[in-house]
């Protein structure tokens, strides 16, 4: 999950990347700030947000 917390505004979520995390850090990195600075992302961030589930 990478993306804004659905019900909490100001907390971001960046994690379940299982035992592949620390090689998937950069990319998740740079997709998250762009969230958070609402930039263009570098690719779709539509597969990553947290609001897919119901929470």
């Amino acid at each position: 999950m990478i993306g804004a917390a659905p019900r909490h505004h100001g907390l971001w979520f960046n994690f379940g990347h299982h035992h592949i995390g620390l090689s998937m850090a950069p990319g998740s990195a740079l997709l998250l700030s762009a969230l958070i600075n609402d930039t263009p992302p570098p690719l779709d961030p539509a597969p990553f947000r947290a609001s897919r589930f119901a929470m």
